[in-house]
């Protein structure tokens, strides 16, 4: 169990807790069954089962308490809500050993439950204990359940289903048989884990080994350590991977070379492989083995002289990454730098963007590029220039020459191209000049609104904002038709946070013209601990705004400053059914106010006519005992693939919160 996290006094006490629950172990099963639903217990159970796994060295009664937990007096509504289930599953991921036997068991159920319903509880539970226990091999009634999961079009389930039926695959024919059927699958990922079980298995057909290495642009960290450890304890594993850098297609070979590079197993063949694939027709493959070649570190003169000669490559893609690669294993001369500099010359959608990209992850540039750039500076295409300014700038040269350069840009270069590229790279400057700063000051007299805005912006982001901007701002915000008087509201709220002065928001923003942003100036006050009768009164108005979403945000802010009467509860409840559904019954829950009547409407909109699953939700809410036949229909419900998903998952959400499970 994991306690890291926990303060050193919450986790001692959480162990204690343990300490006294487990002691003796005769009476933990009794003592656990009365804490499960208990919230404030959830945290604690599971290192009750660890503590007897480790400490009383007793991993058989650890194994029993965990079934005891998943299946003994459950209540009524396990088979919808599955809490004793989703406990257990927490169990599971945090004690590092059990039975197998027992948690086959609970995984078996965790499987089907899952493949039943698909909730996003349930979905996610599966994977992270799959993925905790990924190295488990699953018996039979398991790779029956997980035959199931692994057909549901949800590509999570999938992926850990194969998985596990992977760890299965060396004793299960069953399991062997699945596997090979996902070695189809359209997910290189699920045809990886499935690929990587029957290799373990032993299987060395070129089918395997060729899915096995295609997913390694895929793979998850944990796959590739796991594919890494099976290598270093099997080396006919490795060297069988390694065959297919003889393989005839070249697409195969790639998949070989690009997986060995990333497991480490760098030698002179799988040089001498990604050396020829850069020569290959496949602009993709040309590519990737580019991309690997970049993960090498040093690399020997051959290796630089083949990647410079695709600096004139027939694709733009690999053009930049092969310049790039030589950048970072050292080996960038002066063609290298040429080749990224007039690739922002290229005007076809793609290349100059790249190499833009490139400069940017850069740390630093050659004067030579450098002085190139520069030159740049006065080129007649205006993209030309701002990606050479960019440049110059991320490269930490954004000299005086540079910032004009972006102040004509965001004058000339028109409004796609001024907000936010020029506004960005030009905020970005962090100090400016006092000449560039008349510069931009000048722009604000030119009779565009768009440029006048764009110059309040990066004054404001550049600390220099003042009443002069803040009044432009002004006017752009009480101007009905202004398309940018969101915009405006945002960067004057800029200013008020940055100078710690609320007060300049709501003197701007709870005046406006614009309810959205009188809410939003509104809802900033009040949550910054400067709530008065203005900014209460823009509440309450708001509570009957047209929109939901408005309407929500009102209510949710006085509901969190205890300002609660009926119309903030009515306000929620309009809201209810069309927004934020998840968010405005959790507001309710807090204050007492959550009934069954929407939740039944909830539910009424998955399914017209499930009347058993709506007394079901009756009784629950009421307190009492739902029938069985009403918890069934109540879990059918959930189970419905049609129907309203913000419904289905507000009702997920309640059942999981009665359950105690954190929300």
């Amino acid at each position: 169990m994991d306690t890291e996290s926990e303060s050193p006094d919450t986790a001692a006490m959480a162990l204690a807790a343990a300490a006294r629950l487990a002691s003796p172990p005769s009476r933990a099963f009794e003592r656990i069954r009365q804490l499960r639903a208990d919230p404030g217990s959830r945290q604690v159970i599971p290192l009750v089962v660890d503590y007897l796994a480790t400490v009383h060295n007793d991993p058989e009664a650890a194994g029993a308490l965990l079934l005891d937990i998943a299946f003994t007096d459950c209540g009524a509504l396990e088979p919808a809500d599955h809490a004793c289930l989703l406990l257990a599953s927490d169990c599971l991921r945090q004690v590092p050993s059990l039975p197998a036997a027992a948690v086959d068991e609970v995984l078996t159920a965790l499987a089907k439950a899952t493949d039943r319903q698909l909730t996003r509880e349930l979905v996610a539970s599966f994977e992270a204990t799959a993925a905790k226990l990924s190295r488990h091999r699953p018996g039979a009634a398991l790779v029956a359940a997980l035959a199931h999961l692994a057909e549901r079009p949800n590509s999570v389930t999938r992926w850990w289903s194969a998985r596990l039926l992977g760890s299965a695959a060396a004793t299960s024919e069953q399991a062997r048989s699945i596997c090979r059927v996902l070695l189809a699958d359209d997910d290189p990922w699920v045809a990886a884990n499935a690929a990587f079980g029957l290799a373990r298995a032993g299987c060395r057909e070129r089918a395997v080994l060729a899915a096995l290495a295609s997913g390694a642009d895929d793979y998850s960290t944990s796959l590739l350590g796991d594919l890494g450890a099976a290598i270093a304890g099997d080396e006919a594993l490795g060297a069988a991977i390694g065959s297919l850098l003889d393989d005839a297609e070249a697409d195969v070979r790639r998949y070989a070379a690009v997986a060995l590079v990333k497991l480490g197993r760098i030698d002179e063949r799988l040089m001498q492989a990604l050396v020829a694939l850069l020569d290959d027709e496949s602009m993709e493959n040309r590519f990737y083995a580019v991309r690997a070649l970049s993960l090498l570190g040093p690399v020997d003169d051959r290796v630089a002289a083949a990647l410079a000669g695709r600096l004139t490559d027939a694709h733009w893609l690999v053009r930049v990454h092969s310049a790039e690669a030589l950048t970072q294993l050292g080996h960038a001369d002066d063609r290298a730098w040429q080749a990224l500099v007039a690739a922002l010359t290229v005007d076809d959608g793609h290349t100059a963007g790249s190499a833009g990209g490139v400069f940017e992850r850069l740390a630093r540039v050659p004067d030579s590029a450098a002085e190139a750039l520069v030159g740049l500076l006065g080129h007649a295409d205006a993209m030309v220039r701002f990606h050479a300014a960019a440049a110059l700038v991320r490269a930490g040269r954004g000299d005086e020459r540079v910032g004009s350069a972006l102040v004509d840009l965001l004058r000339d270069g028109g409004a796609r191209l001024r907000r936010p590229p020029v506004t960005a790279v030009l905020s970005s400057l962090g100090a400016i000049s006092d000449g560039l700063d008349r510069e931009l000051r000048e722009l604000l007299a030119v009779d565009d609104e768009d440029l006048r805005f764009a110059v309040c912006d990066v004054l404001v982001r550049l600390g220099r904002g003042d009443s002069d901007v803040l009044v432009l701002l002004q006017e752009i915000l009480d101007d009905a038709s202004s398309p940018l008087r969101a915009c405006a509201a945002n960067v004057i709220d800029m200013m008020a946070r940055a100078d710690g002065r609320p007060a300049l928001a709501q003197a701007s923003l709870l005046t406006s013209s614009c309810p959205t942003w009188r809410l939003h100036a509104a809802e900033h006050l009040v949550r910054a601990g400067h709530a008065d009768e203005r900014a209460l009164a823009v509440l309450r108005e708001a509570l009957s705004e047209a929109r939901a979403f408005e309407r929500w945000r009102a209510a949710t802010v006085l509901a969190e400053q205890t300002v609660v009467d009926e119309q903030v509860i009515q306000a929620l409840w309009s809201v209810l059914p069309e927004t934020y559904t998840v968010q405005v019954a959790r507001t309710l829950w807090r204050l007492g106010r959550l009934d069954a009547q929407p939740l039944v409407d909830a539910a009424r909109r998955i399914k017209p006519d499930a009347v058993a699953a709506f007394a079901a939700i009756e009784h629950v809410a009421a307190g009492d005992e739902p029938a069985a036949e009403e918890v069934v229909a109540l879990a059918d419900l959930l189970a419905d693939d049609g129907g309203d998903q913000a419904s289905r998952e507000l009702l997920e959400w309640w059942l999981n919160r009665r359950a105690g499970r954190p929300q």
